[in-house]
């Protein structure tokens, strides 16, 4: 059954007028999208930077609106729900950023930045955040000695574990990782891919996973969704997609996987 099912999706933004054009000119971020994302899976979204990727997500965090199309989740329409209407898909729909730099308000010490997401989202006793955090961080493989620091007293590693924490404090049912290991060392981004695939198993997840690296979603993804310009050009199960790719875009991306010094 679908968690989550987008049906002709599409979003455009302004980039104003120019001197020779004076019509209002527009770039089109998302362009007709339909896809369904099965509970307990993981959906691979793979394509170059500035496809569309992450303005897909933004949507289906409800960070932006779509001019077209709408978002379903379990069942329930909510691209047009207001922020309090949406609140209770909250803490069920949640996400995991490409930059925990960014993520991290970096005036708000650890310990507040868990605490003030969590006192929005949940309705609990002070004591029962407490130790939800507690238990949360130990669980992502941190001390919580890193409550009382601020985030670049943090490594890169350290701080991606904090916003995965994060994400999790609140019991979601969904996950957009969006570009979760990119700003990465090499080193640990495979720790971090493992803790997610471990998390995912443990508390019943499904994952939106979005990234440029083919490989690393093949590695990942049940099925994968391959975008170019806008458009979903082609999605499917994983070793079909990735063994029989039927668009050129999908080609390409294979080719600079197994090319040479790449």
């Amino acid at each position: 059954m679908s968690l989550v099912e987008v049906k002709h999706l599409s979003k455009k933004f302004s980039v104003g007028r120019s001197l020779f054009f004076p019509p209002e000119q527009f770039n089109v971020a998302v362009d007709d999208v339909t896809l369904h994302i099965d509970r307990g899976e993981i959906m691979g979204l793979v394509g170059e930077s500035g496809c569309g990727k992450t303005t897909l997500a933004r949507i289906l965090l409800h960070l932006q609106s779509p001019d077209m199309g709408f978002v379903k989740f379990d069942g329930r329409r909510i691209d047009d729900l207001n922020e309090r209407q949406f609140r209770p898909f909250r803490k069920r729909i949640q996400a995991v950023f490409q930059d925990p730099r960014e993520s991290l308000n970096p005036r708000y010490r650890i310990r507040n930045s868990l605490n003030e997401g969590l006192k929005y989202l949940c309705d609990w006793s002070p004591g029962r955040r407490r130790e939800r955090i507690h238990n949360m961080l130990g669980r992502v493989g941190l001390d919580t000695s890193v409550l009382d620091r601020y985030p670049h007293q943090l490594s890169g590693g350290q701080r991606q574990r904090v916003s995965i924490a994060r994400a999790l404090l609140p019991e979601p049912e969904f996950i957009v990782c969006d570009e979760p290991t990119s700003a990465l060392d090499v080193s640990i981004q495979a720790q971090i891919v493992n803790l997610l695939l471990e998390l995912k198993e443990e508390y019943g997840l499904t994952y939106l996973f979005i990234s440029h690296d083919l490989n690393l979603v093949r590695f990942l993804g049940d099925r994968i969704a391959v975008m170019d310009r806008g458009h979903i050009v082609e999605k499917g199960p994983t070793e079909k997609i990735c063994s029989t790719p039927t668009s050129q875009k999908t080609k390409r991306l294979l080719d600079a996987v197994f090319a040479p010094n790449c």
